[in-house]
């Protein structure tokens, strides 16, 4: 799992904004970053503020939510 903040909460759009560390999978540097969440009750348990664990896909162009902790 990835670790991060999150940043920013768009329930209209359902797109999280979370500030997160190095993703080796990916080569990824730390950065912010959007992350779409199409399940409703995942997006319900997102508050802006907390470290978070959480787990994504990519899909087309976006990197989709799957799971936080």
């Amino acid at each position: 799992m990835s670790q991060g903040v999150v940043k920013r909460l768009d329930v209209q759009t359902g797109v999280v904004t979370i500030a997160h560390g190095s993703i080796d999978s990916l080569g990824r540097s730390p950065m912010t970053m959007g992350f779409l969440v199409k399940d409703p009750v995942l997006l319900g348990k997102l508050a802006i503020g907390p470290h978070v664990s959480f787990e994504f896909v990519r899909e087309g162009d976006d990197y989709l939510l799957k799971a936080v902790k």
